[in-house]
Protein backbone atom coordinates (compact mmCIF):
# COMPACT_ATOMS: atom_id res chain seq x y z
CA UNK A 1 0.00 0.00 0.00
CA UNK A 2 1.13 3.73 -0.77
CA UNK A 3 2.23 5.57 1.64
CA UNK A 4 0.23 8.45 0.47
CA UNK A 5 -2.98 8.62 -1.91
CA UNK A 6 -4.02 11.75 -3.24
CA UNK A 7 -7.71 12.00 -4.76
CA UNK A 8 -8.74 14.60 -6.95
CA UNK A 9 -11.63 15.12 -9.63
CA UNK A 10 -12.92 17.92 -12.00
CA UNK A 11 -16.09 18.95 -10.48
CA UNK A 12 -18.25 19.06 -7.41
CA UNK A 13 -19.68 16.22 -6.04
CA UNK A 14 -17.73 13.94 -8.34
CA UNK A 15 -17.42 11.05 -5.12
CA UNK A 16 -14.26 12.67 -3.21
CA UNK A 17 -15.34 12.97 0.20
CA UNK A 18 -16.93 10.18 -0.41
CA UNK A 19 -13.84 8.11 -1.34
CA UNK A 20 -11.50 9.13 0.83
CA UNK A 21 -13.73 8.76 3.89
CA UNK A 22 -14.06 5.21 2.88
CA UNK A 23 -10.61 4.70 2.12
CA UNK A 24 -9.58 6.25 5.54
CA UNK A 25 -11.92 4.07 7.55
CA UNK A 26 -10.88 1.07 5.84
CA UNK A 27 -7.05 1.98 6.87
CA UNK A 28 -8.25 2.65 10.21
CA UNK A 29 -9.95 -0.91 10.76
CA UNK A 30 -6.46 -1.95 9.59
CA UNK A 31 -5.06 0.14 12.47
CA UNK A 32 -3.10 2.24 9.93
CA UNK A 33 -2.41 5.36 10.51
CA UNK A 34 -4.82 7.78 8.27
CA UNK A 35 -5.80 11.70 8.21
CA UNK A 36 -7.69 12.88 5.18
CA UNK A 37 -6.90 16.68 4.38
CA UNK A 38 -9.48 19.12 2.45
CA UNK A 39 -6.53 22.03 1.69
CA UNK A 40 -9.60 24.09 0.22
CA UNK A 41 -13.66 23.99 0.72
CA UNK A 42 -15.45 26.94 -1.04
CA UNK A 43 -19.04 27.30 0.06
CA UNK A 44 -20.64 27.68 3.56
CA UNK A 45 -23.05 29.49 5.80
CA UNK A 46 -21.63 32.34 8.31
CA UNK A 47 -20.50 30.78 11.35
CA UNK A 48 -20.83 27.13 10.33
CA UNK A 49 -18.24 25.07 8.02
CA UNK A 50 -18.20 23.43 4.74
CA UNK A 51 -20.30 19.90 4.83
CA UNK A 52 -17.27 18.54 3.05
CA UNK A 53 -15.19 19.40 6.31
CA UNK A 54 -17.66 18.53 8.85
CA UNK A 55 -18.25 15.35 7.21
CA UNK A 56 -14.23 14.57 7.44
CA UNK A 57 -13.77 15.85 10.90
CA UNK A 58 -16.64 12.98 11.78
CA UNK A 59 -15.04 10.71 10.15
CA UNK A 60 -11.71 10.93 12.02
CA UNK A 61 -13.37 11.77 15.39
CA UNK A 62 -12.30 15.41 15.28
CA UNK A 63 -14.31 18.18 16.77
CA UNK A 64 -15.32 21.01 14.86
CA UNK A 65 -12.83 23.78 16.11
CA UNK A 66 -9.83 21.18 14.50
CA UNK A 67 -10.76 22.40 11.11
CA UNK A 68 -7.82 23.89 10.52
CA UNK A 69 -5.77 20.49 10.84
CA UNK A 70 -7.22 19.52 7.82
CA UNK A 71 -8.38 22.61 5.34
CA UNK A 72 -5.97 25.10 4.63
CA UNK A 73 -8.19 27.74 2.70
CA UNK A 74 -11.68 28.18 3.11
CA UNK A 75 -14.52 30.15 1.22
CA UNK A 76 -18.11 31.24 2.07
CA UNK A 77 -18.88 31.99 -1.57
CA UNK A 78 -19.66 28.72 -3.30
CA UNK A 79 -17.85 28.94 -6.21
CA UNK A 80 -14.37 27.73 -7.68
CA UNK A 81 -11.56 27.89 -5.30
CA UNK A 82 -9.80 29.93 -7.66
CA UNK A 83 -13.18 32.16 -7.89
CA UNK A 84 -14.16 32.34 -4.27
CA UNK A 85 -10.41 33.44 -3.64
CA UNK A 86 -10.75 36.47 -6.06
CA UNK A 87 -13.57 37.43 -4.71
CA UNK A 88 -12.87 37.56 -0.80
CA UNK A 89 -9.35 38.32 -1.46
Amino acid sequence: MPNNLFISATDTDAGKTFVSVGLMRAMLRKKLHAQVLKPMACGYEQGQLNTDLSTLLEAQNLPESAYAKINLYHFQAPLAPWLAGLAEG
